[in-house]
């Protein structure tokens, strides 16, 4: 948005073209990082995803991470983590 009200202004007000194609891209930068993010997240749930798919034993899964747990350690409360 705020890229987008600096664009209209610099046009409006006979702004230079350097500073749209500098705001261009900047919001193509910042673009490109939530895609890569995104696409680690995908990549993190397609990953837990098959770790629950297989038939292991509840107990032996984090119930934070959702991962197999490697060192279980049994806390005061009575879970394991």
């Amino acid at each position: 948005p705020a890229a987008a009200r600096a664009i209209v202004e610099a046009v409006t007000t006979g702004g230079k073209k350097l500073v749209i194609h500098e705001l261009l891209d900047n919001a193509d930068v910042h673009q490109t990082k939530i895609q890569r993010e995104l696409d680690e997240h995908r990549a993190e749930l397609a990953r837990l995803k098959h770790v629950l798919a297989h038939d292991i034993p509840e107990t032996l899964v984090c119930p934070i991470s959702c991962e197999i747990m490697k060192e279980p350690v049994l806390a005061a409360d009575g879970h394991t983590y």
